[in-house]
């Protein structure tokens, strides 16, 4: 298990701090809660990010200034490693005895939702992104199914990123309402709104995209940004 350790700013009292444990499955998807960190810290938590090992990890980790832990995470279905992960998750729950953990993303929101409740951490978020069963059939969905009931129930509360991904997991049976919650109208880590402002050079940049691209100036457009892969649902945006 790969570890980097920061000092954090503040080292006086450290173990009176709450501190806080994100969890995610791939390293890349914590580049996605870069402020959400920072903030935290600043607010006086002690602040820890875990992800399979990779250079985004250990970059959010230093623009963050906070401490982060490396276990490797399978993002597909693979038994004995999982096995192994959970293992390593627990011990690490154990080690740092968090009072919150947050945990998000399909096999982190498992393995670290279950490793949190067995080593009796009393806050226990989990962070519901999508609902990639969405997109399997058959045995793979059934199992999926399974693995998402059992992380939310793993979880005390479970935030959507959307009202509509809120009220399919309430229709699938995942997630009770009164355990559910969405932030505003619905974010991850929020938005920088003034970056996507309407100003004179933004309008002038978005008109010349669309000479070039070839689409007329009030034609409606349909961004979409990820993988493209069938489980992002790409099939059914072309």
């Amino acid at each position: 298990m790969a570890v980097q350790t920061l000092q954090p700013e503040r080292t006086t009292d450290l173990a009176k701090r709450p501190h806080v444990v994100h969890v995610v499955t791939a390293s890349m998807t914590a580049r996605l809660m870069r402020g959400q960190l920072r903030h935290l810290r600043e607010a006086g938590f002690d602040v820890t990010i875990v992800s399979a090992p990779g250079p985004e990890l250990e970059d959010v980790a230093k623009q963050e200034g906070v401490t982060s832990f490396a276990i490797p995470m399978e993002r597909e279905i693979a038994p004995l490693k999982d096995l192994k992960s959970l293992w390593l998750l627990w011990r690490l729950m154990c080690h740092l005895r968090p009072t919150i953990v947050n945990v998000g993303t399909a096999k982190a929101g498992l393995l670290a939702g279950i490793a949190a409740r067995l080593a009796g951490v009393p806050c226990r978020t989990y962070t519901l992104h999508g609902l990639r069963l969405e997109t399997t059939a058959g045995l793979k969905r059934f199992i999926l199914t399974r693995t998402e009931r059992l992380a939310c129930r793993c979880a005390n509360q479970v935030i959507c990123v959307s009202n509509s991904v809120r009220d399919r997991a309430i229709e699938l049976g995942l997630a009770h309402k009164t355990q559910t919650l969405v932030l505003g109208s619905g974010s991850f880590n929020g938005v920088e709104d003034a970056r996507f402002a309407p100003t004179a050079e933004r309008l002038r940049q978005a008109a010349e995209l669309r000479r070039q691209l070839g689409i007329e100036p009030k034609a409606p457009v349909i961004g979409f940004i990820g993988r493209f892969t069938r489980d992002k649902g790409i099939v059914e945006r072309v």
